[in-house]
């Protein structure tokens, strides 16, 4: 999986980090399933320990999106209530310098600002939380809580939300969302132009 990101000065078409699942079986040995989307823990792990599965977003032309889901209720249950947390973030941590580095003076599409300067960005190690999908504050039924001390972005549920809905997040005032002259966009592939993500 690549990260493509191209404007008028930039151009990054790097290869998304890829781990290995760090959950430890009930036989004490690491999960060995392997995560770029969505890291730390694979489909599988994350589906039984978060209640998370990803599938295609609701919203058109948004590609992949976060959705509340256990198999062992029914669909109209309670899978988080206001306040619960529901997974962190997982991106890179990165100075401004370095985000401006990387991006100019153009919205960093996956980068959320901790604090003194600093950010996590899930463009390239693309944790969970990469996948939230944009939404005005009224629909939107999480936020994201930043942990100043350990620079944690964590996502906290902003209301009920109920199993098989998708998790929406405002991205806030600053963010500009389909930015003229910025082609970004997730595939399979260095040189393949489907976006997946």
């Amino acid at each position: 999986m690549y990260f493509h990101y191209h404007t008028n000065e930039k151009h990054i078409d790097t290869k998304l980090e890829t781990n290995r699942c760090q959950q430890i079986k009930q036989d004490n040995n690491q999960c060995k399933n392997t995560i770029t989307i969505g890291q730390k823990l694979c489909h599988i792990h994350r589906l039984i320990k978060l209640h998370l599965k990803v599938k295609p977003s609701l919203i058109r032309n948004a590609g992949m999106g976060l959705f509340a889901w256990d198999p062992s209720k029914e669909p109209n249950e309670i899978i988080f209530r206001k306040g619960d947390k529901i997974c962190n973030y997982n991106g890179e941590l990165l100075t401004e310098d370095q985000l401006n580095e990387r991006y100019g003076e153009t919205t960093a599409p996956y980068a959320i600002e901790l604090h003194k300067k600093k950010y996590s960005d899930g463009a390239i190690v693309r944790g969970i939380g990469t996948l939230l999908n944009n939404s005005t504050k009224s629909i939107a039924n999480v936020r994201f809580s930043i942990n100043k001390a350990n620079t944690d972005v964590i996502i906290v549920a902003a209301k009920i939300i109920r199993n098989k809905k998708e998790l929406y997040v405002n991205y806030g005032k600053n963010y500009i969302l389909n930015e003229p002259n910025v082609i970004t966009y997730t595939a399979a592939n260095k040189k393949d132009y489907t976006h997946l993500y």
